[in-house]
């Protein structure tokens, strides 16, 4: 009985890293997935997604939690290397994720995408941090896809640091900040001052912004 029951295992296991795409995903992964998707099934964003896809959806969330974990740790990883992390499992990270709608719904739209585009690389949906400064926390985190992600590190990297003014109409008091690029400095300015700007509002290499807020 008990070999009977490790074969079928065996052959589940197996089947469920090629279906994954995971080397390591497990049994016990696979069952806290379908966990969470019995939670979600009742709710209005798992109502247009099957079983299946409810499980794959998070399956995906899942190895990027366990993947963002193991990036702060890996010190050949030098943009993440010890930048600070909310969460040292990737169970209890996932299951606090889950309960913030606005991230949840933006992961399931990447997701569709990543199902219409024949589950391609570019447009797998992982997790991105909105100020590269900061680590994994959960108000510094969105779902964005792969390609997309890829191209803003490129950005990034081939920006020139800039130096963003941010001054307040009401008492003329202002903020100085100095980040990487002018992307970077949109994150910090967003995250300080709350505006809601893009990097999409800018035009060309910026060296000095200059924003008002009331």
């Amino acid at each position: 009985m008990k070999k009977s029951s490790s074969r079928r295992y065996s052959q589940r296991k197996q089947e469920l890293i090629k279906k994954r795409g995971a080397k390591n995903w497990s049994f016990r992964e696979e069952q806290f997935c379908m966990g969470i998707a019995e939670e979600l099934r009742s709710g209005e964003l798992g109502k247009n997604l099957s079983d299946e896809e409810l499980v794959e959806m998070l399956a995906l969330l899942l190895m990027s939690c366990k993947n963002s974990i193991v990036r702060v740790q890996d010190k050949r990883k030098k943009t993440y290397y010890e930048k600070p992390h909310q969460f040292t499992d990737k169970y209890s990270m996932i299951s606090e994720i889950i309960h913030k709608k606005e991230f949840l719904e933006s992961w399931i739209y990447h997701y569709k995408k990543y199902k219409e585009k024949s589950m391609r690389l570019e447009y797998r949906p992982i997790l991105w941090r909105i100020n590269s400064n900061n680590g994994y926390l959960l108000e510094n985190i969105e779902a964005q896809a792969y390609g997309e992600n890829t191209a803003q590190r490129m950005i990034e990297r081939r920006s020139q640091p800039c130096i963003a003014l941010v001054v307040s109409k009401v008492d003329s008091t202002a903020i100085l900040i100095e980040s990487p690029s002018a992307t970077n400095a949109v994150a910090r300015i967003n995250e300080v001052v709350e505006l809601c700007l893009t990097r999409s509002n800018l035009q060309g290499k910026l060296l000095l912004l200059i924003c008002f807020y009331s």
